[in-house]
């Protein structure tokens, strides 16, 4: 497993709980500005639109997404979307680990206690998810923006009208983490491990340009044995291939324990018949799923429990 200890903290909005981040520094994401024939679509005038209605001031509200999104080397089914201008990644509602699990078109607005909007929309596609917040208030200014999620992992930021004076001090933002299994409850300790963050100074950004995001090929697109070959063969990803989870992963994604667990005896031999067992992979799946619910469960009790009592330490989850 590839990674390096980013940071060791005590606190941080949580009471006698220290989290320990282990870093990732490979490279997921190429990134360049677009002003091109892209522009921006006003999600309150489509009639298929969804408006998200919450019920208090700091809410994230979980939506099931259309297609399983390919985020760094995870797919991810959910996303929580907040009434302060950015997405959550994570698989539970909780504030504290937001600077981990984040698509963020302005990153400081989740820092700053003064964020305001009523307006976020959603638009489900069979290809692409978007998300609009309009008017978002900061300390006076204003700001409307847009996160287009596309099925084969792409991000591309939209911004309408943004004050200047936000995007001075502000930064377009991806990141993603997955916890440790095995996390013991009475150590008072949280582990995570996370991927290498994609970040845009905003105050670059000009009139109709859009930060794009494109996710490059990983083992998380190595379907069977020889398209994880071709996937190690011509990425920067030491992927294999495993039989008995029917999976292609470097061992560096969040089933990380599954992988070690089975997969002993992952190479990149193939068959010469490269069929893939569904039965096998989907039994493998349930119940990679069923150890991942078994550790949220765990996590959200272990944040509920040590969680300070403030109006961001426990997003309520819609």
């Amino acid at each position: 497993m590839r990674f390096v200890l980013l940071f060791s903290l005590f606190g941080i909005g949580l009471s006698k709980l220290s989290v320990t981040v282990y870093w990732n520094p490979a490279e997921y994401y190429e990134k360049y500005v677009d002003s091109g024939d892209v522009r921006w679509r006003e999600l309150r005038e489509i009639q298929t639109a969804t408006e998200i209605k919450y019920t208090s001031r700091y809410n994230c509200h979980f939506i099931d997404l259309p297609f399983d999104f390919p985020f760094y080397a995870d797919a991810i089914t959910r996303i929580g979307v907040t009434n302060i201008g950015f997405l959550y990644t994570g698989p539970f509602s909780t504030a504290e680990l937001t600077s981990l699990m984040h698509i963020a078109p302005l990153s400081n607005l989740y820092e700053n206690g003064t964020v305001h909007t009523d307006s976020v929309v959603h638009q489900d596609g069979s290809q692409t998810f978007y998300v609009q917040w309009s008017d978002v208030q900061v300390n006076g200014a204003n700001a409307t923006f847009q996160v287009q999620m596309r099925s084969n992992g792409t991000i591309t930021f939209f911004y309408d009208k943004v004050d200047e004076s936000i995007l001075k001090n502000s930064v377009v933002s991806i990141v993603h983490a997955f916890p440790q299994a095995g996390n013991d409850k009475s150590t008072k300790s949280l582990t995570y491990y996370e991927y290498r963050e994609v970040a845009h100074q905003a105050s670059t950004l000009s009139e109709n340009s859009n930060i794009v995001m494109v996710l490059k090929e990983n083992c998380l697109f190595g379907s069977s044995c020889g398209r994880c070959s071709e996937v190690a063969e011509h990425s920067d990803f030491s992927c294999s291939w495993c039989p008995a989870v029917q999976r292609c992963s470097d061992s560096f994604d969040s089933l990380y324990a599954e992988w070690y667990k089975n997969c002993g005896e992952a190479s990149l031999e193939c068959p010469e018949e490269d069929t893939v067992n569904e039965t096998l992979r989907q039994e493998a799946a349930a119940a990679a799923r069923s150890d991942m619910q078994s550790l949220i469960e765990f996590l959200e009790d272990l944040m509920s429990s040590y969680a300070v009592d403030n109006d961001f330490s426990m997003w309520i989850g819609e």
